[in-house]
């Protein structure tokens, strides 16, 4: 049984926020510039841009996005993105810094970041009182 996109965009508009996060799309090998300076490929390139033709589509296009600077590209000048060093090798702690600082005023706020900081931040999100339809959420995106 799949996870229909459409029913899930529609209830997330019934929230007063929403977040999303997600791990940065497909990079170039480390190198000897290290994470930092690593680029998207061009397949990764093609990825971000599908993503963000995804959440237009659904109407969740973040307000607000905290990225890694490799993200830069795919992101263009909309929305607002914040490009941060933590999320580079900050793990969960980084997510949650982010999250602190998010207005009251953003209704879509997206996080992305390095694997498995973005699973583990999810699953920790995530609580025992978290509607467990919803938990099938945390399985989407890029592989």
């Amino acid at each position: 049984m799949g996870i229909k996109l459409n029913k899930v965009a529609k209830a997330a508009k019934e929230y007063d926020h929403v977040l999303i996060i997600m791990r940065h799309a497909k990079a170039e090998p480390f190198g000897d510039k290290g994470d930092v300076e690593r680029e998207l490929t061009e397949k990764g390139l093609k990825q971000a841009k599908a993503v963000g033709k995804g959440v237009e589509a659904l109407g969740l296009v973040p307000d607000r996005i905290s990225s890694l600077m490799r993200m830069q590209k795919a992101c263009g000048q909309k929305p607002i993105v914040d490009y941060r060093i933590s999320l580079y090798d900050g793990g969960v702690q980084a997510v949650f810094d982010e999250l602190a600082h998010v207005k009251d005023k953003t209704h879509v706020f997206m996080i992305v970041g390095h694997e498995p900081t973005v699973s583990i931040s999810a699953q920790w999100l995530a609580s025992a009182d978290s509607d467990s339809e919803r938990l099938d959420l945390l399985n989407l995106g890029l592989s």
